[in-house]
């Protein structure tokens, strides 16, 4: 498993955010690494359900922008 898939799976299992720091302790990397890693799985969710967001040095996996209108309807149901 590439390193942005395991990223994915540190999001996605943790459910709130992780900086930088803390995902390269987890998959004992460097900064450097996770940083690229971020870039790529960006990349891959294009055009998917998920995306990354990001806040200052916190990221988190989130609903994309384009998914808000049925993620509404479904919340209001």
């Amino acid at each position: 498993m590439d390193l942005a898939a395991q990223i994915e799976a540190i999001l996605f299992w943790k459910a709130e955010p992780a900086t930088v720091a803390e995902l390269a302790q987890y998959l004992s990397q460097n900064e450097t690494a996770i940083t690229r890693a971020l870039l790529e799985l960006t990349t891959k969710l294009t055009g998917r359900g998920l995306t990354l967001v990001r806040n200052n040095d916190a990221v988190m996996l989130g609903t994309a922008p384009e998914a808000g209108d049925l993620i509404e309807r479904l919340a209001k149901d």
